[in-house]
């Protein structure tokens, strides 16, 4: 606390030397159709609240000069386009913030009728449950730890199960059911401490100072997404400068990064390049200060823009991850830990995007990308009974082409391809032991190399029947060359907007995935497993309480067959262990006639910031259940049932940002120990008669954040404090045995944890 109030203290001080100077910065960027990428020529920019404006030149390009440096909302408008306000716009002094703003076509050209701006920049063909967040608003959100995967689990369709990991658990499904893709390139996992099998970590490798803004659709998604049954997040990163070079420092309890960006050839582009890493192993090193584990993450991120011709753009994109963990088993036993051992990852994704503009009928994005990862760890009982041994490699070599066409004002049409290759070498050991309960389980050994292709493929139109009334069919096809599947998936959509504030919206379709390669390989009789998919009806409405105020009201159900089950296991879902911390377990036999379902409905109240006050309330109810191999109905992990959020800001002048964020969720299905069996084997053993027959003590916590900007001179910064579990809830994440002590234990999650940092940018 001494050092947080010397640096407010130095930065005031600073601050007081410039504080007759009026600071400044620059917006710039261009403004382009919705659906064509095409240049909108002579858009209206107004910064609102001021007389600050300017017009979009022949290329769609803009700049507004002599801005005062803080957060402002950015209207736009133009002849046949429906006006937006973009918020939360930071202005940083000396400064460009590069923007690209996107406007949709009117359905209807009335002189007459004025058109209110919207603040919401919702696709208008895309699910009611689509979330997008600004940057501003990832970057300042409390509880998060600037994971943009941890902002996500404030919406009512994200279940809250363990603050030790970001996995995302949407309407009922598991982690690995979601896809993420990062300016146009597809990317298997975002995070560090990546499972295999599974897209989920512990915490994200994408530094919110990087992103433009994140889209999420929680379902109901179109045909161009595909190998996914659950939710898919399109983050973009912001450009670089193209004026000057600019640097950035955070440092944070969590880590110590860096950022610069710049211009390149001429200005026709740009370049960003950021790295983080932590410290907390250093300080370990450096004090000798004994800790049962410390582990270590870096990162680094790259992106290069460069403008071909004015209709053709080059992105080219580097994201890399590097992590480590070490338990030592006296450590372990000492803090009553079961398990002990190391482990390492490895991931890297590059890839490059090339966008064509074909004039005022549409665009493409064509892009390559090649993904590696590799998991090497080594994980025993502190009996020192050995448990697993990994050495796996994946690569993912992708080629992607989309394609989005206006064949007139009453329709579009989109199609597009998608080929993979993926060479995989696995050298795998699960060594014999019991399973949940109390079975032996012999060791299987797995040495596998080989390559697996998946090509696919879609086709959609937008259509507008009548001006209110707009009908999206389509349909997708992929084939798996390693088990030999095609699935044929249509899906549709119809949105009616019943006024100018109202738009009602019905969803139908199927979405299937393909069981991960580490499941797949433990026996060559898994290829002929079906694989899983599911059928989503959705029914949303969105309504526009006033011009920044939205209410969104959704209910869904998912239906879900072909999933795995293993009869020795017979009452648990194999699906679920991607849940657990080392993933999926080895399994002799697996069938593939298991169901589930999850239905619920959600609603939401958000409250764009346009002066002082924002902040949004959320809540649903939910069931999601699977089927086991015995045909009895049982709880997924994941039924959380109720969920509700409330999360709220406060911005009383461009320096100071204070928000709150409470969450509550309904305890979650745990299986019971088995005592007896359990004290005699001195390791868990579950009572199979009562399968995730009870629940934990619902969770529920209040994080609260406090930001100060400070600007001086041609540099900013802000400097945060932030507290997460302020009443110090102790919500449970499981009970487990102590085996160092043969006897029930409870694993509690985070408790009170205070937290600051400070990032400054020159």
């Amino acid at each position: 606390m001494r050092s947080l109030l010397r640096t407010l203290t130095i930065l005031l001080c600073v601050r007081t030397l410039f504080a007759a100077e009026q600071l400044t910065g620059t917006i710039s960027g261009i403004v382009v159709d919705t659906e064509t990428q095409e240049p909108v020529i002579g858009a209206a920019l107004m910064i609102k609240g001021t007389q600050l404006g300017a017009a979009a030149d022949l290329e769609g390009r803009f700049t507004i000069s002599n801005v005062p440096a803080g957060i402002h909302a950015l209207s736009v408008s133009a002849i046949g386009y429906a006006p937006i306000v973009y918020t939360d716009v930071n202005i940083r002094p000396a400064r460009a913030t590069t923007l690209t703003l996107k406007l949709a076509v009117l359905a209807i050209e009335n002189a007459e009728v004025t058109i209110r701006p919207r603040y919401f920049t919702t696709p208008a063909d895309a699910p009611a449950n689509t979330t997008v967040l600004a940057y501003e608003e990832i970057r300042r959100a409390p509880g998060t730890v600037g994971d943009v995967s941890r902002v996500l689990m404030s919406l009512p369709s994200v279940s809250k199960v363990n603050d030790t990991r970001n996995n995302l658990i949407v309407r009922g499904g598991s982690p690995m059911e979601n896809g993420y893709s990062i300016d146009g390139i597809e990317v298997p996992n975002i995070n560090h401490f990546p499972l295999q099998g599974a897209a989920s970590g512990a915490l994200g490798m994408i530094q919110v100072d990087l992103l433009e803004d994140a889209t999420f659709q929680a379902g109901g998604f179109g045909v161009e997404h595909g190998e996914r049954l659950s939710s898919v997040m399109e983050l973009a990163l912001r450009a670089g400068d193209r004026e000057r070079v600019n640097g950035q420092f955070n440092l944070n309890l969590l880590g110590v990064g860096g950022v610069l960006d710049g211009p390149l050839a001429n200005k026709r582009g740009s370049f960003l390049v950021a790295a983080n890493r932590s410290y907390f192993d250093f300080v370990v090193d450096a004090f000798n200060v004994e800790a049962s584990a410390v582990p270590w993450y870096s990162d680094l991120l790259g992106k290069v823009v460069y403008d071909l011709s004015p209709r053709n753009q080059l992105t080219m994109l580097d994201l890399a991850g590097r992590d480590h963990s070490h338990i030592a088993r006296t450590r372990a036993q000492e803090n009553d830990e079961n398990v002990y051992g190391t482990a390492d990852w490895t991931v890297n994704t590059l890839g490059a995007n090339w966008r064509h503009l074909w004039g005022p009928r549409g665009y493409s994005n064509t892009s390559v990308a090649h993904t590696y990862t590799n998991w090497q760890s080594k994980w025993s009982e502190v009996s020192e009974a050995p448990l697993s041994a990994t050495a796996a490699t994946e690569h993912t070599l992708t080629l992607r082409s989309d394609h989005r066409f206006r064949v007139s004002k009453r329709m579009n049409v989109s199609c597009g391809s998608r080929a993979s290759a993926v060479p995989f070498d696995y050298d795998r050991v699960y060594f014999a032991t019991t399973d949940l309960f109390g079975n032996a389980v012999p060791e299987l050994r797995v040495r596998k190399a080989e390559t697996a292709m998946n090509l696919g493929g879609y086709l959609s139109a937008g259509l507008l029947l009548t001006p209110r009334l707009t009908f999206t069919p389509g349909a997708r096809v992929d084939h798996q060359s390693y088990t030999g599947q095609t699935t044929f998936a249509p899906r549709a959509q119809v949105t009616y907007d019943a006024s100018d504030a109202t738009t009602l919206s019905a969803s139908c379709g199927l979405y299937q995935q393909a069981l991960p390669y580490v499941l797949l390989s433990q026996n060559e009789q898994f290829k002929e497993l079906s694989n899983p998919f599911a059928v989503h009806y959705v029914l949303g409405a969105s309504h526009l309480v006033n011009d920044e105020t939205r209410l969104t009201i959704e209910a869904y159900h998912k239906h879900y067959e072909h999933l795995s089950l293993d009869p020795a296991q017979a009452e648990f879902s194999v699906l679920d262990q991607t849940n657990d911390q080392d993933g999926f377990t080895a399994h002799e036999l697996l069938l593939d006639n298991g169901h589930a379902f999850s239905t619920g409905i959600e609603l939401m109240i958000q409250k764009k910031l346009v002066e002082r006050l924002y902040g949004s309330v959320s809540g649903s109810y939910s069931r999601a259940r699977y089927r086991d191999y015995s045909g009895v109905w049982r709880d997924r992990i994941y039924d959380n049932r109720y969920l509700a959020t409330l999360i709220g800001g406060y911005k009383p002048d461009q320096n100071w940002d204070l928000s709150l964020r409470w969450i509550f969720a309904g305890g979650a299905p745990y299986t019971p120990l088995d005592l007896a069996a359990s004290t005699a084997a001195n390791r868990a053993v579950y009572d199979y008669h009562d399968v995730n027959s009870e629940r934990l003590p619902a969770y529920h916590t209040l994080d609260i954040r406090a930001d100060r900007r400070f600007t001086f001179g041609s540099a900013n910064g802000v400097v945060f404090l932030a507290i997460q579990n302020l009443y110090a809830r102790e919500n449970i994440s499981s009970y487990y045995w102590n085996q160092n002590k043969n006897e029930p234990a409870t694993y509690k999650q985070w408790g009170l944890l205070p937290l600051m940092g400070i990032e400054i940018e020159f």
